[in-house]
């Protein structure tokens, strides 16, 4: 029974392989029920598996999930590696516009702000700040 309106599932392919799942089942699950899948990755080997599924959308999280340190170098790292067809969108430890221009540079089509916005004085300006970066 599916309950509320969502339109996206959030997996995570570290944690599914701890549990041994398939990845490619749950995706199959959601499509199912039209939900999208953002399919979170940390490592370069998650992102291996995370391409062989037909997720909607990988998002890198720089925040590693075990120790919880932050390393803005992973998305690029793993983008400096391998390809991908799919929207792919950088997560966590993104507090400054700079930050956003480098992850764009290095491929990603978004970005995951959370934090910093809501640490923000003034939040409806933080929102603006990140929403009207001059991408030229």
């Amino acid at each position: 029974k599916q309950v509320g309106n969502g339109d996206a599932v959030l997996l995570i392919q570290e944690f599914l392989d701890l549990a041994g799942v398939d990845a490619n089942e749950l995706v199959d699950i959601a499509h199912e029920r039209d939900l999208e899948v953002v399919l979170e990755v940390n490592s370069l080997e998650a992102f291996r598996k995370a391409k062989k599924t037909e997720a909607d959308i990988i998002g890198i999280n720089n925040r590693d999930l075990q120790t919880l340190k932050v390393d803005l170098n992973t998305t690029a790292s793993i983008l400096q590696k391998e390809t991908c067809d799919r929207i792919i969108i950088s997560e966590s430890g993104i507090v400054t516009r700079e930050t956003v221009r480098k992850l764009l540079d290095a491929g990603v089509d978004g970005v995951l702000v959370g934090t910093a916005i809501l640490k923000s004085a003034d939040r409806k300006k933080a929102i603006d700040d990140f929403v009207n970066i001059d991408l030229e």
